[in-house]
């Protein structure tokens, strides 16, 4: 039926313009001619069109019908099969609350662990919030400390740069000196070099002048020998002379010393010239004495031990 209504007002909206524009345009007649015959071949198309849709209309609503009849049996079976379904989903669902009820018994039991682990972790999350003051006041000193440590090591940088310009300039001034002490050192090896040949020339000479000091000693050591022989043979004869005069001096002593003696324990008496005498010879005596003194300390400081010994042994 909405088919036909459609065709219906499409033909109406075909033809109302046509006639309109007929009554409107009446001279031209072969015009309007020919625009009938053409809309009426396309009214003709259009009816057949519209029989043959309500052929098909008709034979929609006899399937349509055949349809229904085949959805009420499936409705009856799909009621039963639901309503069992249903029954084993009260089933299931009844199982399935048991277990929902013993898992929520279960999820209780985990809360209340969870709440207790829940308020350890709050005890533990305090510590760790004032582990976390401790560790941010640490944190604070050591960027206090870093800080100084910036300062410490800008004036360590400072320093070792000026240790460095320092160190530098004494390197310079080193190595000017060593170049300096290298000229000195060449000029001093050359002038050692002299002193080595001088002396060298120098103990040459020294080496002739000693040889012919040692002749001269050798010659005036002889000399002195022979006349140390003569003078201690003088010696031996002054010794023997002086011995004499003792034992003359001494006899006279004696021998006036019983004649003047006139009782015992009495003090001698000497005469003038004995006692002149006896000076005599005590100086006498001094002056030997200190002449072979004087001979022994000549010998003693010109020859050694060794050669007294073998003037000794001759």
């Amino acid at each position: 039926m909405n088919t036909r209504k459609s065709i219906a007002k499409g033909i109406y909206g075909v033809l109302t313009p046509l006639l309109f524009y007929s009554a409107k345009h009446e001279p031209n007649t072969c015009l309007l001619s020919a625009i009938r015959s053409f809309y009426s071949a396309r009214v003709k198309g259009l009816t057949e069109e519209l029989s043959s849709r309500s052929t098909q209309a008709e034979r929609s609503a006899a399937a349509l019908a055949d349809l229904r009849s085949d959805f009420d049996v499936y409705r009856g079976l799909e009621e039963a099969r639901v309503s069992s379904t249903v029954a084993h989903a009260m089933n299931v669902e009844k199982a399935r609350s048991e277990e929902l009820a013993a898992r929520l018994a279960q999820a209780e039991a985990d809360v209340l662990a969870q709440s207790e682990a829940a308020r350890l972790a709050q005890g533990e999350l305090r510590i760790k919030e004032q582990e976390l003051q401790s560790a941010g006041a640490e944190m604070e000193l050591a960027f206090i400390a870093r800080d100084q440590a910036v300062e410490d090591a800008k004036e360590a940088r400072k320093a070792e740069a000026a240790a460095k310009l320092e160190a530098h300039t004494l390197q310079r001034r080193l190595d000017r000196s060593h170049e300096v002490n290298r000229h000195i050192f060449l000029d001093h090896k050359i002038l050692m070099g002299a002193q080595v040949e001088a002396s060298r020339k120098h103990y040459a000479d020294l080496a002739g002048i000693n040889s012919l000091l040692v002749d001269l000693s050798q010659r005036q050591a002889e000399l002195r020998l022979a006349a140390l022989k003569d003078r201690l043979a003088d010696a031996e004869k002054l010794k023997i002379r002086y011995q004499k005069q003792v034992d003359v001096l001494s006899a006279e002593s004696y021998r006036s010393g019983w004649e003047n003696r006139e009782f015992e324990n009495h003090a001698k008496v000497v005469t003038p010239d004995q006692f002149d005498n006896q000076k005599g010879v005590e100086r006498d005596h001094y002056s030997i004495k200190h002449y072979m003194q004087q001979l022994e300390d000549e010998i003693k400081i010109i020859y050694p031990s060794d050669v007294l010994e073998i003037l000794a042994a001759e």
